[in-house]
C-alpha cells in the first residue's frame, strides 16, 4: 500500500511542479537586458495540467481497495494449500521428518529474565542445541587432552575415538580450533570437516555450540533454552511423543520477507565456524546482503574487509583470505558475499555466513563483520 501511495502521489507532485514551472515565466518581471516584460500566461495549458492531478482522497480510497483485495486473495490461497504444507515439520537426528500438529500451543523457554511461553503461531523455527550425555562428554574431554600428546600412537588413538563418537564431538572440536597447540588445531580442523560432512550426509544439522537453542519469530531471533522434555506430534497415523534430545529443529512456517542484522565473528572461519542466520530462503527468492567491518591478524599484519584482504585463498579458489562468504543450506555451495550481494537464491534452505580461513591457523584473528540480510 505504501508503494502504491508513494507512486501515485509522486505523480501528483510532478504534475504540480509542472504547473509551477509553467507559471514562473508568467510573472510580470521587467528584463533590463532585453528591455521588455515576460510573455503572457498560457491559461489553457495550465487548466489541462490541473485536470490530470488526481484527488488525494480518491488515491487513498483506490489504494485501500487494492490492498484489501490482495490480502483477501492471499488469505484465500493460504487456506487452499494442502494441510501438510501448513503443518510444522519436526526434523529428527536420524534424518526423518515428521509433519503434524503439536499438541501444545506454546513452547516454554528459559531466559535470563525468567520462563516465557511462545505461542506456536508466532514462531518460524526453533533450532535445538545438541544435548550431550555426561558419559559421552567425559570421553570427548579425555580424547581432546590426548590430541596433543607427545606419543604419536596416543594422538592417533584420540583422533579415532573422536571420529567414532561422531557429531557429539563437534562443539568441543570447534573450541579446540582456538587451542595454542598447533597439533591439536590441525587435527581438530581435519576432524571437523569429516564430522560435519557426516552430519550433512545423514540429514542431521550441525549442532549449536553454546548450550542454547535458537528461536526465530517473525519479528526477531534470540538464543535461550527450550525446557520442554518432549514434543507430542499429532500425525494422520496417531500421536507420537518425541524426546527433546532427538529433535534437531522444528520448522513452524515460512518466514516471508525478512530483514535481520547478523554479526559474523572472527571465529566463523569455515568449514567449522559457519554462522546460521535463521533466515530461510526459497529457491528464486530475492536476497540482499550488505556488510561492513574489519578482520585483522595482528601478529602477521594482515587486514581485511568483507571482500577479503587481497591475498588469494589456497582452499577457496577466486576468494581472498578472511573474505565474507555464504551458503544456502548445509550442503550448499560457498559463494562470495563481500560488501554487497544481490541475487536470487539458487536453492531453498537456511542462509549461513562465514569467513574464508587465514592460511596460518596458529595466528590469532580479531574483529567482526556486521551484516544486514534482507530476503524479499
Amino acid at each position: 500500500m505504501n508503494r502504491l501511495l508513494q507512486s501515485t502521489f509522486a505523480r501528483s507532485v510532478a504534475l504540480a511542479a509542472t504547473v509551477v514551472l509553467a507559471l514562473v515565466p508568467c510573472a510580470d518581471v521587467f528584463s533590463e537586458e532585453e528591455g521588455r516584460r515576460a510573455p503572457g500566461i498560457d491559461v489553457e495549458r495550465i487548466i489541462e495540467i490541473l485536470r490530470d492531478i488526481p484527488d488525494p482522497a480518491e488515491v487513498l480510497r483506490i489504494a485501500r481497495e487494492r490492498v484489501a483485495a490482495e490480502e483477501e486473495a492471499a488469505a484465500d490461497a493460504a487456506s487452499k494449500r494442502p494441510r501438510a504444507e501448513r503443518e510444522p515439520r519436526v526434523h529428527l537426528r536420524n534424518g526423518n521428518v515428521l509433519r503434524g500438529r503439536l499438541r501444545s500451543g506454546a513452547i516454554p523457554v528459559e531466559t535470563p529474565y525468567g520462563l516465557l511461553e511462545f505461542p506456536t503461531e508466532k514462531l518460524i523455527e526453533i533450532h535445538f542445541c545438541l544435548r550431550i550425555d555426561p558419559a559421552v562428554q567425559a570421553r570427548i574431554d579425555d580424547a581432546l587432552k590426548r590430541l596433543g600428546a607427545d606419543d604419536f600412537e596416543a594422538r592417533e588413538a584420540a583422533t579415532t575415538e573422536l571420529r567414532t563418537i561422531g557429531i557429539d564431538a563437534i562443539p568441543a572440536l570447534r573450541v579446540a580450533l582456538r587451542s595454542g597447540d598447533e597439533e591439536v588445531r590441525r587435527r581438530a580442523e581435519r576432524l571437523l570437516g569429516t564430522l560435519e560432512q557426516m552430519a550433512e550426509n545423514s540429514g542431521d544439522s550441525v549442532p549449536l555450540v553454546d548450550g542454547r537453542d535458537r528461536i526465530t519469530t517473525a519479528d526477531f531471533s534470540f538464543e535461550a533454552v527450550v525446557t520442554a522434555p518432549e514434543f507430542v506430534v499429532t500425525t494422520p497415523y496417531g500421536e507420537l511423543a518425541v524426546p527433546r534430545g532427538e529433535v534437531v529443529r522444528i520448522h513452524f512456517r515460512d518466514a516471508g520477507p525478512q530483514r535481520v542484522q547478523i554479526v559474523v565473528p572472527a571465529t566463523a572461519s569455515i568449514p567449522g565456524g559457519w554462522v546460521r542466520t535463521g533466515v530461510d530462503l526459497r529457491r528464486g527468492q530475492k536476497v540482499i546482503l550488505g556488510a561492513s567491518g574489519q578482520m585483522r591478524v595482528p601478529d602477521y599484519g594482515y587486514v581485511s574487509g568483507p571482500r577479503g584482504g587481497g591475498r588469494s585463498s589456497r582452499t577457496h579458489a577466486g576468494m581472498s583470505e578472511l573474505a565474507l562468504v555464504g551458503k544456502i543450506g548445509e550442503r550448499g555451495e560457498t559463494f562470495l558475499v563481500g560488501e554487497k550481494y544481490d541475487a536470487k537464491a539458487a536453492r531453498s534452505g537456511t542462509l549461513y555466513l562465514g569467513i574464508v580461513p587465514f592460511r596460518y591457523t596458529y595466528y590469532r584473528t580479531e574483529g567482526s563483520y556486521e551484516v544486514t540480510v534482507e530476503a524479499r
